[in-house]
């Protein structure tokens, strides 16, 4: 009996490991697309049902023809040098069909007008992928600047202010 059970839960780790290496590996493909300014593999990757937000939005985006909206005005601009991940996390829920994908994303921007490559503020990302008809697709998608200094001292001057 004890047998078995070992065999059973060698099989959910092989699973879980080969869920977690589609996942990042869809989220790489689409990041490498993102660096050469096509937003468009990001895109693919969520449901038609999609949330998103992120600070540049005025408040939670929903539908991915909104999204498609605000990537259309706010990405063709951008091209992104370099970027890194760190802090990733993989937690798959016990049925299979959700992953809740965290890290945080270092990009690197050259500038037009000089050519030096600029660090921005590191990204804390969170998307959360479904599992529908045998597809993984993110259901919601949330950035968030992190640990900017200039925030969190704004923040502190407040919460002092306020007497906190």
């Amino acid at each position: 009996m004890r047998r078995n059970h070992k065999v059973h839960v060698m099989k959910e780790e092989i699973e879980d490991v080969s869920i977690s290496q589609l996942i990042l590996e869809k989220e790489a493909m689409a990041n490498e697309r993102f660096k050469q300014g096509d937003y468009m593999g990001f895109l693919e990757l969520h449901r038609d049902d999609v949330t998103y937000v992120n600070p540049m939005t005025p408040g939670i985006l929903s539908g991915k023809i909104n999204i498609r909206r605000y990537f259309e005005k706010s990405f063709p601009l951008i091209t992104i040098e370099k970027s890194t991940w760190t802090n990733v996390n993989l937690v798959i829920n016990e049925e299979k069909n959700l992953v809740i994908l965290t890290y945080n994303q270092q990009n690197y921007i050259r500038s037009k007008v000089d050519g030096t490559l600029y660090k921005v503020p590191l990204w804390n990302c969170t998307n959360i992928y479904r599992l529908t008809d045998g597809e993984w697709k993110i259901a919601h998608n949330t950035w968030s600047i992190a640990q900017d200094p200039a925030l969190i001292l704004g923040l502190q001057e407040l919460f002092a202010k306020l007497g906190y």
